[in-house]
């Protein structure tokens, strides 16, 4: 059996690209990871806001805190809005990544 030269050059060119294209996959998949940890990171703050207000306003309610009082607890809360709004909307991407 005659060595085939080109036969070999074609197995190592396919060789190389499935090895390429695994090194991408590992960058991708890495990279999903990232993304993944940073939404488990927001989902928990916005958790941890909400957590807080229904406790301020459990106590505010339990101490017959004045009308002013809940005033500048949705204040408060708008603005905690309006932030995490602006944090979603900003890791977000325009187009679904296909």
């Amino acid at each position: 059996m005659a060595f085939d030269p080109f036969g070999y050059f074609a197995f190592a060119s396919k060789l190389t690209s499935l090895l390429k294209q695994g090194e991408n996959m590992a960058a991708e998949f890495d990279a999903l990871k990232t993304q993944i940890t940073n939404t488990e990171t927001v989902v928990q703050t916005a958790v941890t806001l909400l957590t807080t207000l229904k406790t301020s306003l459990d106590a505010a309610i339990a101490n017959n805190v004045p009308a002013q009082a809940f005033t500048d607890l949705s204040t408060q809360l708008g603005v905690a809005t309006a932030a995490l709004a602006d944090a979603v909307t900003k890791n977000t991407p325009a187009t679904p990544a296909a």
